[in-house]
Order: structure tokens, then C-alpha cells, then sequence
């Protein structure tokens, strides 16, 4: 089984020690064999890419997972954002340098959480952190 870390060159790195896959195309994803891989990781990439190709990589990803394989990714949440910003902890200023740092689509974990559970992922951890999210997801055999 294959331990798999997703990225774009000069970019977002892959994470040491996890075989590199380029998703600057999707179709190098699609190389992957269904079901060959106990861990993807998507650190900081999600953010990068527009909310169509975000979907999709979420989509292709899931299907590689062998069972009780498990996706770990994370991402801004707009509605940490924009409750930092109702409640004055987060300025204009730091609001824009996370948001128009190359990013091209934002969502709330809960958004993400819902992606993943109509994938048939189960939901192992959800973190928040300041504006950012962090899931665990596992794909469970079906009885």
C-alpha cells in the first residue's frame, strides 16, 4: 500500500517521506491504482485550486483509499475568517493576506466535512485552529 503526500511544483511542497503526486494536472492523480493507498495527504493545497478542480482531487482521492485508509487535509475556514473579523480579532489586512495569497477557492470545514461524508468517508478528526481546518477522514469497509 502506498502513503501519497499531493502537490504543485513551487508551490505546495509534498510531505517528506510520502510518494509525490503533481496534481498540477488532474490526470496524474487518476495514475493511482483505486483503492492502493492507506494515507493521501492535501497540506495546504486545497486553498490553491479552484473550487471545481477542488472537488474533483477531493472525489479521485477518496477512490484510491483502500479501506480504513484515511485523507488528512486542511484549509482556511471562511467562517473562522469572517467571525475573526465580526469579533475585531483579525485585521482587514491580515484578512487579505491569507485570503489573496494564491488561493483560489475557500470553504468551511463543514463544507468539507459534508464532501467527504457523501464520499462514504467517515469523519475520524475535525480541528479548528485561528482561520484554518484540519480533517481526518477514513474510508470504512462497507458490511
Amino acid at each position: 500500500m502506498k502513503n501519497v503526500s499531493l502537490y504543485i511544483p513551487n508551490i505546495v511542497e509534498p510531505v517528506a517521506g510520502y510518494e509525490a503526486i503533481n496534481v498540477e494536472t488532474e490526470m496524474a492523480l487518476q495514475t493511482i491504482p483505486d483503492g492502493s493507498c492507506d494515507e493521501i495527504m492535501m497540506i495546504d493545497l486545497l486553498d490553491i485550486l479552484d473550487l471545481q478542480t477542488r472537488q474533483n482531487v477531493i472525489t479521485v482521492a477518496a477512490s484510491k483509499l483502500a479501506y480504513n485508509g484515511t485523507i488528512i487535509l486542511n484549509g482556511l475556514d471562511i467562517l473562522m475568517i469572517a467571525s475573526n473579523l465580526l469579533s475585531q480579532n483579525i485585521t482587514i489586512e491580515q484578512i487579505n493576506q491569507q485570503i489573496y495569497n494564491g488561493k483560489k477557492s475557500i470553504m468551511s470545514a463543514e463544507t468539507s466535512v459534508s464532501i467527504l461524508k457523501s464520499l462514504g468517508l467517515k469523519i475520524i478528526q475535525k480541528r479548528l485552529n485561528d482561520n484554518t481546518y484540519s480533517i481526518i477522514a477514513q474510508r470504512i469497509p462497507q458490511p
